[in-house]
């Protein structure tokens, strides 16, 4: 796999693209290999992982108000912070192709796309912002069929990091039973990157935190524990 993400990543090629002179990158995943962190945008590249680097964006593929499933996810979705810039690029609901395209990097699209449809890939809902100190946020919501396809996704991911230690350092977050990348090379903004990722029922979780200089674990796992909390609990989805 190969992801696209801004700033961690393992093994995974690929980079994504800003969103506005504001923005200093876009995560990218990728197929069954490990993903790869590139300084240049916050994505991981390599083999069966998402990819650090990404110069790739996704437009918002499906419509909330036909999607129920979608709507559900996105209400339940890390909220944009109060004078956050949003990316309108990196927001919305993806169905399978959009969502490949969004998170992996180009060489590994093609190689992951049927690998995430036999997960069961069913909706992602994705938010990416700047917030006014400056950090920026990257978040996933990964919908499947079943338990086991989040499941797999989450292990191919975190199995490639562990493959490619050159990409960047994996942590733990036992209490969230989360498993993070912090890739210390910086971006071409001076931005490290922090990646962390779970499971919850059939949802996978991806987040990518973007930071000055150096990766922030203990911010990444903040986010994380804040997003679990918000699965358990969702709010009700916007009235169509």
């Amino acid at each position: 796999m190969s992801l696209r993400i801004t700033a961690v990543a393992v093994a995974l090629a690929g980079a994504l693209t800003a969103c506005g002179p504001d923005r200093s990158a876009s995560p990218v995943v990728a197929s069954s290999a490990a993903p790869s962190v590139s300084a240049t945008a916050a994505q991981p590249s390599a083999p069966s992982a998402p990819s650090t680097s990404a110069s790739a964006s996704a437009t918002p593929s499906i419509d909330p108000s036909s999607n129920p499933a979608g709507a559900a996810l996105t209400a339940s979705l890390l909220p944009l912070p109060a004078g956050a810039h949003e990316w309108p690029d990196q927001t919305g609901l993806q169905d399978v192709d959009g969502f490949v395209k969004l998170l992996y990097a180009p060489s590994a699209q093609q190689g992951e796309l049927p690998i995430m449809t036999r997960r069961g890939f069913v909706v992602a809902a994705t938010r990416a912002w700047r917030a006014q100190d400056g950090t920026q946020v990257h978040a996933y919501l990964v919908k499947f069929t079943a338990p086991t396809g989040a499941a797999s996704w989450y292990d191919g991911m975190t199995a490639s990091w562990r493959d490619n230690p050159d990409e960047g350092t994996v942590f733990e977050d036992s209490a969230d039973q989360a498993t993070g990348l912090s890739v210390t090379k910086l971006d071409k903004l001076g931005n490290a990157g922090a990646i962390l990722m779970a499971h919850q029922g059939d949802t996978g979780i991806y987040l990518h935190y973007f930071t000055a200089a150096t990766p922030d674990q203990a911010g990444v796992s903040a986010l994380m524990h804040q997003q679990l909390n918000l699965l358990a609990h969702p709010a009700a989805p916007p009235a169509a």
